[in-house]
C-alpha cells in the first residue's frame, strides 16, 4: 500500500502546472508526482552519487573464467579504468 505524503510550501506556480501537465496527460497529480521521483531516482537519485557499484557489477560478463579467483584484480582494474574516464 502507498504511503500518504504532504509537500509543504510548493509555489503555487509549479502547483499549477503540475496540476495542468496532469490533466493534459490524463492523469492524477499523484501519478504525475510519482512518475517524476522516478524518473529522478534513475537519472540523479542517490544511486548516483558516491561510488559507480552499478557500473562495475558486469564484471561477469568479461569471459575470464578466473574471476572467483581473482576477483581483487579485476575489481581493482575496473575501478582504475572507471577513475581514467
Amino acid at each position: 500500500m502507498a504511503e500518504k505524503v504532504f509537500v509543504r510550501d510548493v509555489p503555487d506556480e509549479l502547483w499549477k502546472s503540475l496540476k495542468a501537465g496532469a490533466a493534459r496527460r490524463g492523469v492524477t497529480v499523484s501519478r504525475a508526482v510519482t512518475e517524476a521521483i522516478r524518473k529522478w531516482l534513475r537519472e540523479e537519485g542517490p544511486e548516483k552519487k558516491g561510488f559507480p557499484w552499478r557500473g562495475i557489477t558486469n564484471l561477469g560478463v568479461s569471459g575470464d573464467t578466473d574471476i572467483s579467483e581473482a576477483h581483487d584484480r579485476a575489481l581493482a582494474a575496473a575501478v582504475h579504468e572507471r577513475k581514467s574516464h
